[in-house]
């Protein structure tokens, strides 16, 4: 994350926040300790392929080419292979690839369906599509939290998976019965070694 933020300070920044918020959605959907925070982990570095993109390009405020968008649209694959090179960060690497996926096919880059997505890319790809609309950016204004939200609910079920925007909305609007993540269920060979991982995105 440090080098992130040198890059591009707004993006680690916006990274940040989403993973709070993931990790907090993963709960409402009866998340156990280790799967909260690997939708967190998953978050934090789900933007790791912009670290390949000039910080003028991610600035731009006029509408981007076709060959700066094919750029842009590269960067979920680019962080996975990059995560895929350090054994610790590999449990990342497929739902970081998957984080611009939409629900109904369309997304980026493989057209991946439904619960063919991973449920981290799902919750991830929810809250990040939340942070970015209330934030201000070069090429647009902040949206408020009611337009957010608003267009979260328009977009369930074609962009978004539908639970995930129930449960990132119950989050926003502060339900008080929001639940901590569940016990950790039986480890399997494989699974995230949550220190190590941490440890690791940390340098």
């Amino acid at each position: 994350m440090a080098v992130m933020a040198l890059h591009h300070g707004e993006t680690a920044d916006h990274s940040e926040a989403v993973s709070g918020m993931a990790a907090a959605v993963a709960a409402r959907l009866g998340s156990d300790r280790r799967e909260c925070a690997l939708v967190g982990h998953v978050a934090l570095v789900h933007d790791l392929g912009k670290l390949a993109l000039a910080p003028g390009l991610l600035d731009e405020p006029d509408r981007l080419t076709d060959e700066e968008w094919e750029l842009v649209r590269q960067h979920p694959a680019d962080g996975a292979r990059v995560l895929l090179a350090a054994d610790s960060l590999t449990p990342l690497a497929a739902s970081v690839r998957a984080s611009h996926e939409r629900w109904d096919g369309g997304g980026y880059p493989d057209g991946l369906v439904g619960h063919e997505i991973p449920l981290p890319a799902r919750i991830v790809s929810a809250c990040d599509a939340y942070e970015a609309m209330t934030a201000d950016r070069p090429y647009r204004v902040r949206r408020s939290h009611g337009e957010a939200v608003a267009e979260l609910q328009r977009s369930a079920g074609s962009q978004f998976d539908p639970a995930v925007v129930g449960a990132l909305v119950a989050e926003l609007s502060g339900v008080s019965d929001a639940p901590a993540c569940q016990p950790l269920r039986h480890r399997a060979q494989g699974d995230l070694d949550t220190a190590s991982v941490a440890s690791q995105l940390q340098r």
